[in-house]
């Protein structure tokens, strides 16, 4: 019995490794199946991709994407969609866990996704044909039926699960199966092999999925239900018990006929119930069932949900399944008793027989000796007795009540915020709001906040609707990702501070989350306006007040879009400047804007200015202008962020005229008229920082205020309009370092590495230290890169097979060679050690030092570090496979020097002075 409660439970829920319990009613589950039955279901991709890469997480990674993109019933368990695909070190039956050799492997059916059976079993998958494999058979990851089918898909994979020859990733061939088409009747995983660079689909296999069990689902109610016990709050799970209203006799052998019944008494009972009356259960045994097995609240059952117990619409009955399974609670009973409908059920506090109802059971849950449908007497509880479920025998034929109790109810956590592409809209203006969302349906529903009512703005479904809606809550469709609608504010002479929308989003009867947006008074401030790329598969520009950027470290250029809200004095045109804060740029100095792709952080168009963190551009009302920037790759393997800030400064002088009076004139010219310059407005934008209020004028007690820049005097332009930018760390390579003890008997007894390499990732640069150095004493450990550069993916394809021509004796010869272009990681990688937070005594003598082996000038800060070397390019002879580039043979003479190979250790030892005092500490 599992006691408490849990996480917020989804449709869908991992009970135990490998397996994703669903509902009977989960889109996706096969005819025919039903509680408790367990299946895979199987799809093809609808993308085609060639079959160079040999690294299987590439291949699972593709497989999770196609089923992020695929039907809504699967998207949640995305991560868990698995290649059937074999790499060199990896077969496809232990990829997606069907190994018919290892038990702890579920052996199930798989289903084409949408679609008919594929096989009765593991050994029916690996087999040399499939149930049902046509063309027409076949399922994409949105369960269509498959495009193209004879484009057969990649699995470098043997008829038996194991990896082919021909694996993925394999050259020049790698194997892939078939469909059943034409004359083709076998090999749906092995059928021939093909130049491994052409493009073509691959399969991907689900979890095992298991049908859950009536009684063990999982109802979510929103926090406001009516029947929500007052003492539970968000997260935590009930149970609902009522007594019928209405009698039965005993005489049914089959628990399910005592289920009809009570479920039709919640079919018409209480309003709040009636959606959920299917899943009531009788609390009874028949000679097939025990009472606690039935409606799953088996103390000794771990599987089983433990939770309180209430009756319908009133107090506690039990704590739980222990409690539930006695007779404490009978006293209380008499007084409590509630019936479907929610109120006082009188019987229950009669003593006499028409105070009894029908069990079949024992106290403790199991079946009595007379259950349900026995062909004499059947087992009665009495409260008003004294005893809960076995007080005494009745004749089955007699009509008794029967109490009935509901599904686990668990009342649903708020709504998460949601962001919407804009948090404020102003009179008199009509705004896009754009959602993003892997939902195909989405339902909205408004509500109003600080006195907003629905005078104060339209709704249009679709945005660009003439006609706005009616009423609070609507269905939308989402496309590419994207569902949206329109608000306007309505202009009204009214001051309304605060006012607000929420509008909550929800999918299949779940909440997907909420946002509240601020609909503001009178005219938008003049200020900036934003566009951003959003949308998948297709991204499209989306509007937003604010905007935010990902990039991904070697990936592509993101832009971003802006201009000037509305034509004032100034700003037709005007100056912009992009830079992060400058009061953080000395945290910058590892992500600093620069124009190689070794830095982190590029600014494409427009360029960086020359000697700066920073950019600019021109901008204003008559249209978008667009910036680009990207992130190249860096030596680690984490994400970073900053935060990008703009000034606006007028280009142009803000004139009015006046006439002039005639003693004002200028001789020779009639009519003159005077220039009047007026003021700079000032563009308004969310600002981040604050400048003490002496520098902002404010005096007295203000003094000690801190103000935005913008409301400077005479400030007419302002760093403001922070626009986040997360830098992703996913690039096609990935580098680590690992680390070493000092093991002083290696190499023969002069000392080295002791083997165990541990990764910087898994604290390798802790365990490789002891936790405490004594004054005095010296300490050596080991750093080395963790991947053999070769083996990492290439900025571009292996030539195979090209001719070279060399000289031999004077002779001009041919061979053939394979040219390899570089990896995506720098020639050189280097790695640099320092000690920081240790003292100096007063002869400058620190308590810690460091000593390097090797260590390198130039580019590394003077001995504490060295390069290692990565480049990998070059020509090789063919044949040639990634693996067999040596270091050694391949590195130029004289091009080493004191650098080093990816395998060899830099030695780092720690020295202590001799009189350090205790308790300095290092970093």
């Amino acid at each position: 019995m599992a006691s408490g409660l849990w996480v917020q439970p989804r449709a869908a829920q991992a009970q135990s490794p490998g397996v994703v319990e669903v509902p009977e009613d989960w889109a996706l589950v096969p005819s025919g199946l039903g509680v408790g039955d367990e299946f895979r279901l199987l799809f093809r991709s609808s993308t085609q991709v060639d079959a160079t890469s040999g690294f299987i997480g590439t291949w699972n990674s593709r497989a999770a994407a196609r089923a992020a993109a695929g039907h809504e019933a699967i998207r949640e368990h995305s991560s868990l969609f698995k290649v059937v695909g074999s790499t060199g070190s990896v077969d496809a039956r232990d990829n997606i866990a069907m190994n018919p050799n290892n038990s702890a492997h579920l052996d199930v059916a798989v289903y084409w996704l949408g679609g008919p059976r594929v096989a009765a079993n593991t050994a029916g998958f690996w087999g040399q044909s499939w149930e049902n494999w046509s063309g027409a058979d076949c399922r994409m990851e949105d369960g269509a039926v498959c495009t193209s089918p004879s484009s057969w898909p990649w699995t470098g994979t043997n008829g038996d699960g194991t990896k082919a020859t021909q694996y993925l990733g394999n050259t020049p061939n790698v194997r892939h199966g078939s469909l059943a088409m034409g004359s083709n009747t076998s090999g749906p995983i092995s059928k021939n092999q093909v130049v491994r660079t052409q493009s073509r689909p691959f399969f991907v296999m689900s979890p095992v999925f298991r049908v859950q069990t009536g009684a063990a689902a999982v109802v979510e109610v929103p926090a406001d239900w009516a029947l929500v016990p007052s003492d539970v709050g968000p997260g935590e799970g009930f149970r609902l018990l009522f007594r019928t209203s209405v009698s039965t006799r005993a005489t049914d052998t089959d628990i399910a006929g005592y289920d009809a019944f009570v479920q039709k008494r919640a079919a018409s009972g209480h309003a709040a119930i009636r959606e959920h009356s299917a899943r009531f259960q009788a609390v009874g045994s028949t000679a097939a069932v025990d009472a606690r097995d039935h409606i799953a609240m088996n103390p000794t059952d771990a599987e089983h949900l433990d939770v309180p117990v209430y009756w319908l619409n009133g107090a506690q009955v039990a704590a739980g399944s222990a409690g539930f399974w006695s007779d404490a609670w009978a006293g209380a009973a008499r007084n409590d008793c509630r019936d479907q409908n929610g109120g006082f059920n009188g019987q229950c506090n009669f003593a006499s027989a028409i105070g009894h109802f029908w069990t079949g059971t024992n106290t403790d849950g199991t079946k009595h000796a007379n259950p349900l449908g026995s062909s004499g007497n059947v087992r009665a509880g009495s409260f008003r007795n004294g005893k809960v479920f076995s007080y005494t025998d009745q004749p089955r034929g007699g009509n008794r009540e029967m109490l009935a109790i509901s599904p686990i109810f668990q009342v649903a956590l708020p709504s998460p915020e949601v962001s919407a592409s804009y948090t404020q809209v102003y009179e008199g203006e009509r705004k896009v709001i754009v959602f993003e969302t892997s939902a195909l349906s989405v339902g909205f529903k408004v509500s109003a906040l600080g006195g907003l009512t629905t005078n104060d703005y339209r709704i249009y479904s679709p945005p660009d609707a003439a006609v706005p809606l009616l009423g609070e809550s609507w269905t939308a469709t989402a496309s590419n990702g994207l569902v949206k609608f329109a608000l306007e504010g309505v202009s009204d002479s009214e001051a309304d501070a605060g006012e607000a929308l929420r509008v909550t989003l929800t999918s299949n009867g779940k909440a997907l989350g909420r946002a509240d947006i601020k609909v503001r008074d009178g005219e938008r401030p003049l200020s900036l306006l934003f566009r951003v790329r959003r949308g998948s598969p297709t991204e499209e520009w989306v509007e937003t007040d604010r905007p935010a950027v990902t990039l991904h470290e070697g990936g592509a250029d993101v832009s971003y879009q802006i201009r000037v809200s509305r034509d004032a004095p100034g700003y037709t045109t005007a100056n912009l400047h992009i830079s992060p804060n400058p009061h953080e740029l000395y945290r910058l100095d590892a992500i600093r804007p620069g124009p190689w792709d070794s830095d982190r952080f590029i600014y494409r168009d427009p360029g960086q200015h020359p000697q700066s963190d920073s950019t600019s551009l021109i901008v204003g009302t008559g249209g978008w202008k667009t910036v680009t920037f990207a992130a190249g790759q860096d030596e680690d393997a984490h994400n970073h962020g900053i935060t990008l800030y703009h000034r606006v400064s007028p280009r142009g002088a803000g004139w009015s005229s006046s006439a002039a009076d005639e003693d004002e004139g200028v001789p020779g010219i009639p009519n003159y008229e005077r220039p009047e310059v007026v003021g700079w407005p000032v563009l308004a934008g969310p600002d981040s920082r604050e400048y003490s209020a002496p520098s902002a004028g404010l005096q007295n007690e203000l003094r000690y205020a801190r103000v935005s820049p913008c409301r400077k005097p005479t400030v007419t332009a302002c760093w403001t309009w922070p626009l986040p930018v997360q830098i992703v760390d996913d690039d096609k390579w990935e580098q680590e370092l690992v680390y070493a003890r000092h093991d002083p008997g290696a190499n023969g007894g002069d000392g080295g590495p002791d083997g165990n390499w541990v990764l910087a990732s898994d604290g390798g640069l802790r365990k490789a230290l002891p936790a405490v150095l004594a004054p005095g004493s010296t300490y050596t450990f080991y750093i080395r890169l963790a991947v053999d550069p070769a083996t990492l993916p290439k900025d571009g394809t292996v030539s195979r097979n090209q001719p070279q021509n060399y000289f031999q004796n004077g002779q001009l010869r041919t061979r053939q060679v394979d040219v390899y272009p570089p990896t995506f990681l720098p020639d050189r990688i280097p790695v640099w050690v320092a000690v920081k937070g240790a003292r100096k005594d007063r002869h400058g003598v620190p308590d810690m030092r460091l000593l390097v082996t090797p260590n390198a000038s130039g580019g590394v800060a003077p001995n504490s570090g060295t390069y290692f070397i990565t480049d990998t390019s070059g020509t090789r002879n063919h044949p040639s496979v990634e693996a067999d580039y040596n270091y050694r043979d391949n590195t130029p003479p004289g091009a080493k020097g004191s650098l080093l190979f990816w395998d060899e250790p830099m030695a780092v030892t720690i020295v202590v002075s001799a009189d350090a005092p205790l308790g300095v500490s290092g970093t």
